[in-house]
């Protein structure tokens, strides 16, 4: 009882709600629940679709910025 008890709390604190069946079913079978989300939506699409857009977008922002990508040192020169 102490252990579901604290569990509960983490749970709760993670998700904002209490345990129920199907957010037990994501912890203890998750293998089945991915299954489940490949076969129900359609994730490639979607997956394609966003790279797609962001692939895009980064190169309409390189053209409208014209900017000329800087080599790895000189960027975390410039972040620190």
């Amino acid at each position: 009882m102490v252990f579901l008890l604290i569990s509960e709390a983490f749970f709760f604190e993670e998700f904002q709600s209490r345990f129920n069946p199907v957010a037990v079913d994501y912890l203890i079978f998750p293998h089945e629940v991915f299954v489940n989300v490949w076969e129900s939506y359609p994730f490639l699409r979607v997956l394609f679709g966003c790279l797609i857009l962001g692939t895009g977008a980064a190169l309409l922002s390189l053209r409208v910025t014209r900017s000329v990508p800087t080599p790895g040192r000189n960027r975390f020169a410039a972040v620190i």
